[in-house]
C-alpha cells in the first residue's frame, strides 16, 4: 500500500492482479490492471488502455484483472518480504512486477515501463523492495542467494527511471523492503536489523529490534 500527497490510498491486490485507488475516506476511485473494466471488455472497439482502468465514476463495471505481462498488466503477486509499491513526487505511481517496474500516472494509465535486464548492473532476480526518493530515483532490493558470501555485496540500488541507468549501490546485505522520508533518507529493512542511509547513500546508522 502507498499513499500519494493527496491522501488517496494505492492498495496492489496481487491475488486479482490490479492496483485500486481510494480517497482518504476510504471510498472507491479507480482500479487498474489488465481487463479490469469488464464493460469496455465487452464493447467492440475499446482499447486495451480502456479495458485496464475502470473508475467509480464511469458507473463501468470493474473487477479482478488478468494476469498478464503485456503493458498495463500484473503477472505475480509481491512477495510478502517487500513492499512494490510506491508515489513518485508527482503522484505517479511505480509498481515492481515480474522482471520490470512499470509506472503509471494518478488516472491509472500507464506511462512507461523498464524490465530489470536494461538496466546495466541490476541482478537477475526476483524484485522484494521498491521505493521512490524526493528526485524521482528509485531504490530497488532483489531477492538473494542466502549462500553467498554477501558481506562486500550491495543488494540495494539507486536507478534513475528516466535514463534507466544504475546511479548508485547501497552496502546493504539481505535488504528486503525500503522506505525513504521526505528528507531523502532511505531505510532499507535487512535479515534482522534496519540500516538508515543519508541522501548521499552514505551509512547513518543500524536499528536492531527491541
Amino acid at each position: 500500500i502507498a499513499a500519494d500527497q493527496t491522501g488517496a490510498a494505492y492498495v496492489e491486490d496481487g491475488k486479482n492482479h490490479r492496483v485500486q485507488k481510494f480517497d482518504s475516506d476510504g471510498d472507491f476511485i479507480l482500479m487498474f490492471g489488465r481487463d479490469v473494466n469488464k464493460t469496455k471488455v465487452g464493447e467492440p472497439g475499446a482499447t486495451q488502455a480502456e479495458r485496464n482502468v475502470c473508475t467509480a465514476v464511469s458507473g463501468d463495471e470493474c473487477g479482478a484483472g488478468v494476469k498478464g505481462s503485456g503493458g498495463g498488466g500484473f503477472s505475480v503477486a509481491p512477495p510478502q518480504l517487500g513492499d512494490l509499491i510506491d508515489i513518485a513526487p508527482n503522484n505517479s505511481v511505480y509498481i515492481g512486477d515480474d522482471e520490470r517496474v512499470q509506472h503509471f500516472s494518478p488516472a491509472g494509465a500507464l506511462l512507461e515501463e523498464f524490465t530489470y535486464a536494461s538496466v546495466a548492473g541490476l541482478p537477475d532476480k526476483p524484485l522484494v523492495g521498491l521505493a521512490v526518493d524526493p528526485a524521482g530515483d528509485l531504490y530497488l532490493s532483489f531477492v538473494q542467494n542466502f549462500t553467498t558470501q554477501f558481506a562486500e555485496i550491495p543488494f540495494a540500488f539507486k536507478v534513475d527511471p528516466v535514463g534507466r541507468e544504475l546511479v548508485d549501490t547501497l552496502e546493504a546485505p539481505f535488504a528486503r523492503a525500503i522506505a525513504i522520508d521526505s528528507a531523502g533518507n532511505v531505510y532499507v529493512s535487512l535479515k534482522d536489523e534496519v540500516a538508515k542511509f543519508d541522501g548521499a547513500d552514505d551509512l547513518r546508522a543500524v536499528g536492531h529490534p527491541g
